[in-house]
């Protein structure tokens, strides 16, 4: 259930930002891609194409510096047509560039990133096929005019045919402050609502799995998680001494508060990898994790029991004692956690024969 809810609210926040990002970031250079080809487009018309408007007939020419004048409004936008072979030898690619036209297909826009010391970019590369229209520029050298000539000279930008690829525009945007939109919703937004989904969890846990009288682990959490608990170690059951006379002469409220103190009492000695459940009534089982040492276990049994002699439970004014029987078996791999369990249950109804608030350990 948890991972679902993780799951579900990184999607949500993915989606909504990959939207966000299309209608804003991605729209923009699509429209900027769109506008750009429709000069261009206008410009290839031949009925509009004459020798003297050169430059301004040719279609990049015109595209580019359109263009230009738009980017000159937005810093964040900018607009180039790079070739391997141009007229314009300002328009050469680089070698990203070049490899981009390498591996361009028709009609296929591409799309990438990059990034200097402060800003990032979103970059659509459009690939540049040649159309009947640029071939008095870019055809044959002789066909092309005296003002190009003059302008970008006779070795470059030539040699090219009909549906040829000439090369790419070049569409960037500056997204960087998408990203920190992005970055400042995850911090304003996202991460509270993850840390109180935590916190969220965490009750749900406890409320699920921990005794809420005695605050111990319940039942129903040893028997989800009973085969991972403990491969090698100590396993202790506790019985709180006489609690039906506990019960009968101080009344249930009070039985209640005894089984929350003993528990604390016990926890108290315990170390963090320790678990302590209760099973029922007065009934407890801790798992001593990882303890070979039987004079070790003997020590910890020791503190506990004088921990919980020693302290004054106190009703109404009324002071009295608690005592507890515990038995004790140890925990191999080869002996399944319920028959460990039996083993010392066995061992802690020999101690309530032979005079309670004592332990014994398991044959």
């Amino acid at each position: 259930m948890k991972a679902f809810v993780y799951i579900a609210l990184a999607s949500s926040v993915i989606g909504l930002a990959v939207l966000d990002f299309n209608v804003s970031a991605v729209s923009r250079i699509d429209s900027m891609a769109e506008f750009s080809q429709a000069i261009r487009n206008y410009t290839s018309k031949l009925n509009l194409s004459a020798a003297q408007d050169f430059p301004y007939n040719v279609p990049s020419f015109a595209a580019v510096h359109v263009m230009k004048e738009l980017n000159d409004l937005s810093v964040n936008m900018k607009y180039r047509e790079v070739s391997n072979n141009p007229s314009n030898r300002q328009n050469l690619a680089n070698d990203h560039e070049k490899k981009i036209i390498m591996g361009a297909k028709k009609s296929v826009a591409q799309y990438g990133f990059s990034s200097d010391i402060d800003h990032i970019y979103l970059i659509r590369y459009d690939p540049i096929y040649v159309k009947e229209s640029c071939l008095s520029c870019h055809g044959k050298v002789e066909n092309a005019s005296a003002q190009q000539h003059r302008h970008y000279g006779k070795k470059t930008g030539y040699g090219y045919k009909e549906g040829d690829l000439y090369g790419v525009k070049v569409i960037s945007i500056d997204i960087t402050w998408f990203l920190i939109r992005y970055l400042a919703f995850l911090v304003i937004f996202v991460i509270p609502v993850i840390m109180w989904f935590k916190g969220f969890d965490k009750k749900l846990t406890e409320a699920l799995n921990v005794d809420s009288l005695s605050g111990a682990y319940n039942k129903n959490y040893y028997l989800k998680s009973k085969d991972r608990l403990i491969d090698n170690g100590y396993v202790l059951l506790f019985d709180v001494d006489d609690f039906k006379n506990i019960n009968d002469t101080y009344g249930h409220t009070c039985g209640d508060n005894v089984i929350w103190q003993v528990c604390e009492l016990i926890k108290s000695k315990c170390r963090k990898t320790d678990m302590l459940f209760r099973f029922g009534g007065e009934e407890f089982v801790l798992f001593l994790k990882g303890i070979n040492s039987k004079e070790r276990v003997i020590s910890i049994v020791g503190d506990i029991m004088t921990e919980i002699s020693a302290h004054e439970f106190v009703h109404e004014g009324i002071k009295f004692n608690v005592t507890v029987s515990i038995g004790i078996c140890k925990k191999a791999p080869s002996i399944s956690t319920e028959d460990a369990i039996s083993k010392a249950d066995l061992a802690m109804y020999d101690v309530k024969k032979h005079g309670k608030n004592n332990f014994k350990f398991a044959d």
